[in-house]
């Protein structure tokens, strides 16, 4: 449905727009996808910062015995994960 597609970007809890965009295509037969974007260093800065003080407010309404856990969990995932 392509009605449901927005040429912006959903970044730090809204939808950004960029006059530059880049055209997905289909590698099957060329046939256009959609329009993207083309967002740079700048709008990922801001989206990284924004991911991180929005999960900041949740984990430090964590208990201190949750978030111990979930780091538990997290250093045994990458040990077993690890080369």
């Amino acid at each position: 449905e392509y009605h449901l597609l927005r040429n912006a970007s959903f970044i730090g809890r809204s939808w950004i727009a960029d006059e530059q965009t880049l055209e997905v295509r289909n590698p099957v037969d060329g046939s256009l996808v959609g329009i993207v974007p083309n967002h740079g260093a700048d709008e990922a800065t801001f989206a990284a910062a924004a991911a991180a003080a929005h999960a900041q407010h949740a984990w430090a309404r964590t208990t201190g015995k949750v978030r111990g856990a979930v780091l538990r969990k997290w250093s045994e995932l990458m040990r077993a994960h690890s080369d």
